[in-house]
């Protein structure tokens, strides 16, 4: 049996260095080469898009307006984003 708890730690370090090595989604928005629309943006950080509206209404995220579309500069988004989670 004790041997068994140590395959399962070692897995558990395994995981623990492997979720250190993943990209946070910052990094992963911040290197899109395009605006993001709300839908993608919703996706990305599994927000519903009223939920981003209503920040976008508040003022509480950063936006640009294009006509009448609204598009998230992935740099100034990863930069917010780190700012929410720290």
């Amino acid at each position: 049996m004790r041997s068994l708890a140590i395959v399962e730690t070692d897995r558990g370090a395994e995981l623990d260095d492997a979720v250190a090595q993943m990209p946070s989604i910052a990094d992963v928005i911040e290197n899109f080469d395009h605006m993001l629309t709300i839908e993608e943006l919703a996706e990305l950080i599994q927000f519903a898009p009223k939920t981003l509206y209503s920040k976008v209404k508040r003022g509480s995220i950063p936006v640009t307006r294009l006509g009448g579309s609204l598009r998230f500069d992935p740099k100034r988004t990863a930069d917010w984003l780190r700012d929410q989670t720290a």
